[in-house]
């Protein structure tokens, strides 16, 4: 079989209140590139009909073909609406890869074309997703943010991917949104052995351009009719603004936050315990583990016993509802205050 962009995230795709939908997609052919149709290694956007009406590809989606460095390993995440006030991008989409980046996008203004993928590109300041300002350490400029190192454009599949995981959002009480990203920062890029920090915060960062000065913003957006009535603002990005260091994860699912409010937030995950390559049915299969966060201080709280959850898929997601969280494994489990 010939690989040709599956969409395959544990999450799946995501829908916004329009009816538009999201989902991202995995390895087209190596050697495809910009072919008309090929939609590998891309956030794709499609009508209520299943038009295609915007995409997104990362500006080195051919290394990732070549090596099988997904970004369909992650689902997409839509941003509750940002003040159009505080930033010219009110309206995002954000999503990470097996590489270990994640990537903020306005879906107000979908920067691909509709025919085809940009060509492919070595200069990472091309990117077409909403770059952080300052120089990238993994590049020696701009480029988009790398959470889970180490760098690589070689090293990125089964049990070296860094992310397979959607983002969790989370608004504090200034109002700041964060997203809280699992995943596996590795010791080395070619080889599997897991160090901290797996879990962490990242920063929606939105501000007035410097002296209050113009920006670009595409015409007719949402955000341009805002901004004409509340004055200049700027693109919003992403920032690392806390982590854990001490958990390891193997295989998370994606993190789920509970919280009183904008008070007392707690980040959940279920990691799998093992690595993706590892099977789940044997005698000697470890037993996964859930973990309890502290959203502001990063550190764990809690975590389950080696043999207290059964032993279930990988990249299982807990729910939590009316104060239970709910475990999903080769059953459903429960918990809650006592």
């Amino acid at each position: 079989m010939t690989a040709n962009g599956g969409m395959w995230a544990a999450g799946g795709p995501a829908v916004d209140a329009s009816g538009l939908v999201y989902a991202t997609t995995g390895n087209s052919p190596d050697g495809s590139g910009s072919a008309d149709g090929v939609w590998g290694q891309s956030l794709l956007v499609w009508d209520r009909m299943l038009h295609l009406v915007g995409t997104y590809t990362p500006f080195d989606y051919c290394q990732w073909d070549t090596n099988d460095i997904d970004l369909g390993g992650d689902s997409p995440l839509l941003v509750p609406d940002l003040d159009p006030a505080s930033t010219a991008t009110a309206y995002l989409v954000a999503f990470g890869s097996k590489q270990g980046s994640v990537y903020l996008v306005d879906r107000d203004h979908l920067p691909g074309r509709l025919d085809h993928r940009p060509p492919c590109s070595t200069n990472p300041a091309t990117d077409q997703s909403l770059l952080p300002p300052g120089p990238q350490p993994q590049f020696g400029a701009r480029g988009p943010l790398q959470v889970f190192r180490p760098y690589s454009e070689l090293f990125g599949s089964i049990d070296l991917a860094k992310m397979r995981s959607t983002p969790a959002y989370f608004q504090g009480a200034s109002g700041t949104s964060y997203l809280f990203v699992a995943g596996s920062t590795k010791a080395v890029a070619n080889q599997p052995d897991v160090i901290p920090p797996s879990l962490t915060r990242l920063k929606i960062v939105t501000r007035p351009p410097p002296g209050g000065g113009p920006f670009l913003v595409p015409p007719g957006s949402r955000s341009a009719r805002a901004i004409l009535l509340s004055g200049p603002a700027a693109p919003a990005y992403l920032s690392i603004d806390g982590a854990d260091n001490n958990i390891r994860f193997l295989s998370p699912g994606s993190p789920v936050v509970s919280s009183n409010g904008a008070r007392d937030a707690i980040v959940w995950v279920l990691d799998a315990n093992q690595f993706r390559s590892q099977v789940l049915v044997d005698d000697t299969t470890v037993h996964p583990v859930l973990y309890a966060i502290d959203a502001t201080t990063m550190s764990p709280l809690w975590h389950s016993g080696p043999a207290q959850l059964h032993v279930g898929g990988k990249y299982n997601t807990p729910l939590i509802a009316h104060g239970v969280l709910f475990a999903g494994t080769d059953r459903v489990q429960a918990f809650g205050l006592h």
